[in-house]
């Protein structure tokens, strides 16, 4: 897997203490590759931030596969 791939996944800042890990519009992930895109990114992101405790997660699954993922912090 190369760099570039690991940019597909945007991180969106809902609200103060949630976020959202989801497919970039541009160029996104083939669908199988896109959970473990998010379990990536998600495992990174709270390695730089290891201060934020996650309290709550929940994925949106489509058609068996994770295409995003709800985490809530404090």
């Amino acid at each position: 897997m190369t760099e570039d791939k690991k940019l597909i996944i945007s991180r969106v800042e809902m609200g103060v203490g949630w976020v959202l890990l989801v497919p970039s519009q541009e160029g996104p992930p083939e669908p199988e590759q896109t959970p473990t895109l998010l379990h990536r990114t998600l495992c990174k992101w709270l390695k730089q931030n290891p201060h934020l405790r996650v309290r709550a997660t929940v994925p949106i699954v489509e058609q068996g596969n994770t295409m995003a993922i709800h985490v809530w912090f404090d």
